[in-house]
C-alpha cells in the first residue's frame, strides 16, 4: 500500500474517532482539543478527514475513548437518564415543533412536574446536524441558591470557556455562542433566576443563531420568552373501563415504575381501578407517582392508597408532592430517614466516601441504607468505572433539607460537608500537578457544587482559617480549568476577612495564590502589591520555598509592566532561593527565567547562553515538557539573532516533544515561533497558518498575553503584505487584553519578532 493511501486511510479512520467520541461525549472540537493539547484547528482536520493523528497522539485519544467509554459525561454534555421514557407524546410533538422557531422556551411547572425528563427525551429526538446542544444544571444547592454571578460562571465552565481580563463570565458565553451557535439548556432556572434572566437576555442579543431552553418553577419574564407551562401526566377518568386506564399516561409510568420493583406486576382488571385512584391522588405529578411505585415491591397497591395524604391549604401540586414525600419518608427506618436528612446538604454528585463523612456513619453500614434509598427512589445511583456514584432529585432534596434543619441536624452535618471538601480541595492540590492528574481533575469537576457549598459555609460561619486554606489549595484547579476570577473572589472574601494583624503563613499563602490568579488575569498591580506583602511575610518566617514561589510571581508581574529592572531583582532573588533549597529543577525554572529578562533587554548573548545552560542541565533532568519549553525560548533567541536554521531545529524537535505531551499551551508556542519563522523566510502564508492555530490554541489556554502575540504576528504579516483584510481586526487592539498590549511592543511594526513574555512556573506553563 502506498505512503499516501496509508495516510488516506488513517485520516478517515480518524474523522469516524472523532465523530464518534463528540457526539458520545459532548465534546466540543475546542474541548477535545484542549483535552488533548494539539489545537483546535488539528481536531478540525481530523474530524473532515484531512489529515490523521500522531502515534503519540493515537494513544492519547485512546486514552480518553476508554476513560469516556462508561458514558462519563463531560461538563455541558446532557445527562444520560436511568429509566426509561414513559408517555407524553403529545407534548414531545408539540415542543419538537416549537423550538426551532423559538429563540428562548421556558418549560414551567411545578417541582416533580418532570421538566427535565421532558427536554432530555425531546433532546434525545432530535434530527442529526441540529445546533449542538450545552446543558447546565442549575439546581447549586441549599446553601448557594440566590447567588446570580454563579449563573454565568456555571455557563461558561460547561462551554469550557476561561475567564478573560476584564471580561465577565456572560460576555465570553455571549462571545462563545455567536462564534459557535448552540442549544443552551439551564435546567433549574428557579435558583438562580435573576442571574439567568441576565444571561439570557444578553444571549438573545449578542448571539443570534444560538437558543436557550430553560426550566424553571416560574417564568423568567424577559422579552422574548417562550413560556410552555409543562402539564402533568394524563390520569383515567373516574369510572374508566380497564383498557383505558392501562392506556393513560399516569398508570403507564406507575406499572413501568413498579416493574422496575416488582418484574411480574401488571396492570389487571382487579388492579386497574386502584391505580387509577391512586394516580389521580397524586394529582398526575410524574415524582410523585414513581415515588409511590417505588414501595410495589414492599406494599400492595391498596396498601400505598390506604396512606392517606392529609393535604395542608396551599398549592395543589406542592401540596401533593410533599404529601407524597412525607409518606415514602415515614415507611423509611429511623437510620435510614438520619442519612436521608444529613445526604441533603450534597449539592451535586456524592460517592460512599462522600456520604459517609457527611453522615459520619461507618461505610460497612451505611451501603445498606444507600441501597434502600435508591430502591425507595430517594436516591439515583450510577456506576462510574469502579465505583458507585449518587445523586438527590433536587425537589426531594429540599424536603430532606426541610428535615434536617426540623432536627436541629443542620449546623453539624454542614461542618461535616464543609471540612471534608476542604480536605479534598487540599489533596488536589499537589496532586493536580501529577501523574493523576486526569482523574483528580474530573473528581474536582463532578464536586464543583459541593465545593462551592463548603466555601460559602466558611464564609458564612466565621471558618476564615479553613476558608483561606481551601481556597489557596484550589488555586491551581481554578487556574487549569480558567476559572481566575471565581477563585480571586473567593480568596479575596477571606483575606478581607482574616485579621489585619495576622502575619502568618496561611494569610501569606492566600496572597501569593490571589497575585498568581491575578498575574494569570492580567491585572498586575494588585499582583504585585499581594506578592509583595506575601513576600515580607514568607521573608520574616524563613519559608524559603514560598518566599521563591512570591518572588516568581512578582518577577512576571513587573517583567509583564516593562519593568525589566524590578523583574530581573526579584527573579534573581528566587533563582538564589532555589539554589539555597538545593532544588535542581526550581533553579533551572528560575534561571530560564532570568534568561528571558536577558531576550526583552536585548541581551541575547546572555540569554543565548543561560538557555543553553538551562537546556542541558533540563535533559540531564529528564524532563520532556521542560526541555521542550526551553528548546521554544532558545528558538525565540535564535531568530531575534537571525539563526533562522538554529531556530527551524529547535522547533522541530520540541514539536516532536510536545506531540507526547498533551499541552495546549506548549502547542501554542511552538506553532507561534513557527510562524515566526516562517515570515523571516518570506513564507507569509505558511506564517498566517501558524499564527491561527497558535491563536486557537491560546485562546483555549484562556491566556491574555500569548493571545496578544498570536495576533500580532497576524498584524505583522498582514503589514508585510499591505493586505490588512487578510486578517480582519488585526489593526486594532483587543480590547480584553488591552493591559497586556504594551508587551507586545513589535506590534507596531514589521521587522524582526518582538520579545516574547515567557511565564515563570506555578503561573503559566511557558517557563517551567
Amino acid at each position: 500500500m502506498s505512503s499516501a493511501r496509508t495516510h488516506e486511510g488513517d485520516a478517515t479512520a480518524a474523522a469516524a474517532r472523532v465523530r464518534e467520541l463528540r457526539s458520545r461525549t459532548g465534546l466540543t472540537q475546542e474541548q477535545l482539543a484542549a483535552r488533548l493539547g494539539v489545537s483546535f484547528a488539528t481536531v478540525n482536520r481530523w474530524e473532515n478527514g484531512r489529515s490523521g493523528m500522531s502515534p503519540a497522539v493515537r494513544r492519547r485519544f485512546g486514552d480518553l475513548e476508554q476513560e469516556t467509554a462508561a458514558q462519563r459525561t463531560s461538563p455541558g454534555a446532557p445527562p444520560v437518564p436511568f429509566s426509561s421514557f414513559v408517555g407524553r407524546e403529545p407534548e414531545i410533538a408539540a415542543l419538537t415543533s416549537l423550538l426551532p422557531g423559538s429563540r428562548l422556551t421556558s418549560l414551567v411547572g411545578p417541582g416533580g412536574s418532570g421538566k427535565t425528563r421532558l427536554i432530555l427525551e425531546v433532546l434525545r429526538r432530535r434530527p442529526a446536524g441540529a445546533l449542538r446542544v450545552v446543558f447546565v444544571a442549575m439546581d447549586l444547592g441549599m446553601d448557594l441558591v440566590g447567588d446570580p454571578a454563579l449563573a454565568s460562571a456555571r455557563v461558561a465552565s460547561a462551554l469550557g470557556i476561561r475567564d478573560q481580563p476584564g471580561v465577565p463570565a456572560a460576555v465570553t458565553v455571549t462571545q462563545a455562542l455567536a462564534r459557535e451557535p448552540a442549544l443552551l439548556v439551564l435546567d433549574g432556572a428557579e435558583h438562580v433566576a435573576g442571574g439567568v434572566a441576565s444571561l439570557t437576555t444578553m444571549v438573545l442579543g449578542g448571539a443570534p443563531e444560538a437558543r436557550v431552553v430553560v426550566t424553571s418553577r416560574c417564568a423568567l419574564d424577559v422579552p422574548g420568552e417562550q413560556v410552555w407551562p409543562v402539564p402533568v401526566l394524563a390520569c383515567p377518568a373516574p369510572g374508566a373501563g380497564a383498557q383505558e386506564v392501562a392506556s393513560s399516561d399516569a398508570v403507564r409510568l406507575f406499572a413501568t415504575r413498579a416493574a422496575e420493583r416488582r418484574p411480574d406486576f401488571r396492570i389487571t382488571g382487579e388492579l386497574a381501578q386502584p391505580v387509577a385512584e391512586l394516580c389521580r391522588r397524586l394529582d398526575g405529578l410524574p415524582l410523585a407517582i414513581e415515588l409511590a411505585a417505588s414501595w410495589v415491591g414492599t406494599l400492595s397497591v391498596g396498601e400505598i392508597l390506604d396512606h392517606r395524604f392529609d393535604l395542608p391549604e396551599g398549592d395543589q401540586h406542592a401540596r401533593t408532592l410533599h404529601a407524597v414525600a412525607e409518606s415514602s419518608h415515614t415507611m423509611l427506618a429511623a437510620g435510614e430517614r438520619a442519612v436521608l436528612r444529613d445526604l441533603s446538604v450534597l449539592a451535586g454528585p456524592f460517592t460512599l466516601t462522600d456520604a459517609a463523612a457527611i453522615t459520619a456513619v461507618p461505610p460497612d453500614r451505611l451501603v445498606h441504607s444507600l441501597r434502600r434509598l435508591v430502591n425507595s427512589s430517594w436516591l439515583i445511583a450510577r456506576q462510574d468505572h469502579d465505583q458507585s456514584a449518587y445523586r438527590m432529585l433536587d425537589t426531594l432534596r429540599e424536603y430532606a433539607a426541610e428535615q434536617l434543619t426540623a432536627a436541629g441536624g443542620r449546623p453539624r452535618a454542614r461542618d461535616r460537608h464543609g471540612r471534608h471538601f476542604a480536605a479534598l480541595a487540599a489533596a488536589s492540590e499537589q496532586s493536580l500537578a501529577g501523574p493523576e492528574r486526569a482523574r483528580w481533575i474530573t473528581a474536582l469537576e463532578q464536586a464543583t457544587a459541593d465545593l462551592e457549598a463548603a466555601l460559602t459555609w466558611a464564609r458564612e460561619t466565621g471558618e476564615i482559617t479553613a476558608g483561606l486554606e481551601m481556597s489557596t489549595a484550589l488555586c491551581r484547579w481554578w487556574l487549569t480549568t480558567g476559572r481566575l476570577a471565581e477563585g480571586r473572589r473567593w480568596l479575596a472574601a477571606f483575606t478581607a476577612r482574616a485579621d489585619p494583624r495576622r502575619g502568618d503563613a496561611v494569610v501569606a499563602r492566600a496572597w501569593s495564590a490571589a497575585a498568581m490568579l491575578a498575574a494569570e488575569n492580567g491585572d498586575y498591580q494588585p499582583a504585585i502589591e499581594l506578592a509583595a506583602r506575601a513576600l515580607r511575610v514568607f521573608d520574616s518566617l524563613g519559608a524559603v520555598a514560598a518566599a521563591a514561589q512570591a518572588a516568581t510571581v512578582l518577577g512576571a508581574a513587573y517583567r509583564y509592566q516593562g519593568e525589566h529592572a524590578a523583574a530581573l531583582r526579584y527573579l534573581e532573588l528566587a533563582v538564589a532561593h532555589r539554589r539555597r533549597l538545593g532544588d535542581e529543577a526550581g533553579v533551572v525554572a528560575a534561571l530560564n527565567n532570568v534568561a528571558m529578562i536577558a531576550v526583552d533587554t536585548g541581551d541575547f548573548g546572555r540569554a543565548q547562553r543561560l538557555l543553553e545552560e538551562t537546556l542541558a542541565l533540563k535533559r540531564a533532568l529528564g524532563h520532556p515538557r521542560s526541555v521542550a519549553l526551553n528548546l521554544v525560548n532558545l528558538a525565540d533567541v535564535f531568530l531575534k539573532t537571525g539563526q533562522a536554521d538554529r531556530a527551524a531545529q529547535a522547533l522541530t524537535e520540541a514539536a516532536d516533544l510536545g506531540a507526547d505531551l498533551g499541552d495546549v499551551q506548549l502547542t501554542g508556542a511552538i506553532t507561534c515561533n513557527q510562524g515566526d519563522l516562517a515570515r523571516m523566510r518570506s513564507d507569509f502564508t505558511g506564517a498566517a497558518g501558524y499564527y491561527r492555530r497558535a491563536l486557537e490554541c491560546y485562546r483555549a489556554a484562556g491566556n491574555a498575553h500569548d493571545v496578544v502575540l498570536a495576533l500580532c504576528g497576524l498584524g505583522r504579516r498582514c503589514t508585510t503584505l499591505a493586505s490588512r483584510a487578510a486578517a480582519p481586526g488585526c489593526s486594532a487592539k483587543p480590547r480584553p487584553w488591552r493591559s497586556a498590549w504594551g508587551t507586545a511592543t513589535g506590534c507596531r511594526r514589521s521587522g524582526p519578532p518582538s520579545r516574547r513574555p515567557v511565564r515563570p512556573p506555578g503561573l503559566s506553563r511557558r517557563a517551567a
